[in-house]
């Protein structure tokens, strides 16, 4: 944080304007600058409108693993969520190529399975 002039803030000038600020917020008295932080991060990640690498870089840390470990918190809707999508890139790849034979046609849960080996012989 800087003043008007580009200088650093002084620690005690940062306080008062922070508190001016909280109080006009409507925030609770005491809440940390650190809180503002750590909710827009968890919000922007939250969000889905962002990847992980632009929340990183939004966010000013050198490192990932800053962000994405100290900001990221699933949210509550995904406590018990069964993950389908990548059963359902099964179905997709047949219904785009119906004669691939590398999918079985009598399984409907569409499990992929060994394709053919050619013999070096015949091939």
């Amino acid at each position: 944080m800087t003043n008007r002039y580009g200088r650093p803030l002084q620690q005690r000038t940062f306080n008062e304007q922070w508190r001016t600020a909280v109080e006009l917020a409507g925030l609770p008295e005491g809440t940390r600058f650190h809180a503002l932080k750590h909710f827009y991060t968890s919000r922007l990640g939250a969000s889905g409108e962002f990847d992980p690498k632009t929340v990183q870089a939004l966010c000013r840390h050198a490192k990932f693993t800053e962000t994405w470990d100290t900001y990221a918190h699933p949210p509550v809707a995904v406590h018990g969520l069964t993950v389908t999508t990548f059963g359902g890139l099964f179905a997709s790849a047949k219904a785009v190529h119906p004669g691939n034979t590398r999918f079985s046609s009598t399984d409907p849960d569409l499990t992929p399975t060994t394709p053919p080996v050619q013999d070096s012989e015949t091939a």
